[in-house]
């Protein structure tokens, strides 16, 4: 049979049995208050990183978006100075070949005289198209007799052949009309102005 325990066998016993009644009590104050609010912990903390990838990536699509909007725009710029320096060539050359048709009454344009006798308005401008690479080139030719204050042509009456005109050439491209604007690249058109003598070579 067994024996009775001692007082100091016992007194570990009981020192043994409250340990093991403090284990559970020790781990949660060793490793967290509760595994499961561990778990919910570590769930919020990645849903904050998602979140946080996603104001990431909308910041960059931001930036992107501005800096495509800025390229299209130095581009426009780009495009629209390149048309209009070929449209000051372009306008120069065209007067300078309508004024050599004229000079020589060649074409079915006005004669010289005919030129020089009648202003433009009321006359019918000077019209017509050139085309230069892929862009279509509109241009109209205004041209009145220079007069002094007195009203008289300068350089004299029409029996001298010396008088003076002067040619206002406007160019335009890619709108029907130049006083329209294409959106995004405001007013596409120049102006050319040049004074004539009836004397002139060409």
């Amino acid at each position: 049979c067994s024996q009775p325990l001692t007082r100091q066998q016992k007194s570990k016993t009981n020192q043994i049995n409250s340990l093991l009644r403090d284990i559970p009590t020790l781990l949660r104050g060793r490793h967290g208050a509760d595994p499961s609010r561990n778990l919910v912990k570590m769930s919020r903390s990645k849903g904050f990183s998602l979140a946080e990838t996603i104001v990431a990536l909308g910041i960059l699509a931001g930036v992107f978006l501005v800096a495509a909007a800025l390229l299209t725009s130095l581009l426009r710029g780009t495009q629209k100075e390149s048309d209009r320096a070929a449209g000051l060539i372009l306008a120069d050359q065209i007067l300078n070949e309508r004024l050599s048709d004229i000079f020589h009454n060649i074409g079915s344009g006005p004669t010289k005289t005919n030129f020089f006798a009648n202003d433009s308005p009321p006359a019918a401008p000077l019209e017509g198209t050139v085309r230069l690479n892929q862009t279509l080139f509109t241009y109209r030719i205004e041209h009145v007799t220079v007069t002094d204050s007195a009203g008289a042509p300068v350089g004299g009456p029409a029996s001298l052949n010396n008088r003076v005109k002067k040619l206002n050439i406007v160019v335009w491209w890619w709108n029907e009309k130049p006083g329209e604007a294409r959106s995004g690249y405001g007013y596409l058109r120049t102006d050319l102005t040049r004074l004539v003598n009836e004397n002139s070579k060409f």
